[in-house]
């Protein structure tokens, strides 16, 4: 069986000033590659929103494969404003959120929330983004 390709699942949550006023969520649901929202948690994509594709690696630039997938995740996470692992001490983590780093939607009112989901990660890697991250924070 072949492994998958390192990438991240993306799901999202809206609020809109009448949904935080009852402490609700507006909308929650997945990301799907081209930036289309998916509601609904039994939606998930068949496809990750983010796919590392090992095409773009420099081999003069990295000592291995698994240093480019990590400076990958890495420079991806910081890029969407994923600074907030979903458990502390962070090396476990098994998602990074944007919390604090919301984007706001000016055409609906919605501020969104994304959490990027490791899939096809091997542990080792993923903690190794993880240690990553956990230093630039």
């Amino acid at each position: 069986m072949d492994t998958p390709q390192p990438a991240f699942y993306v799901t999202f949550e809206t609020v809109t000033e009448a949904s935080a006023e009852t402490g609700e969520y507006a909308r929650s649901g997945w990301w799907e590659p081209g930036g289309w929202l998916l509601d609904g948690a039994d939606n998930k994509p068949p496809e990750p929103a983010y796919l590392f594709d090992p095409g773009d690696v420099d081999d003069d630039d990295h000592e291995d494969l698994d240093e480019a997938i990590a400076e990958w995740a890495v420079a991806l996470l910081k890029r969407e404003g994923a600074m907030h692992p979903n458990c502390e001490p962070s090396d476990d983590a098994t998602w990074w959120g944007t919390e604090g780093n919301e984007v706001l939607d000016f055409a609906s009112g919605e501020t969104i929330r994304k959490s990027f989901h490791f899939h096809g990660f091997s542990d080792q890697l993923r903690r190794r983004v993880n240690a990553l991250m956990a230093k630039e924070n």
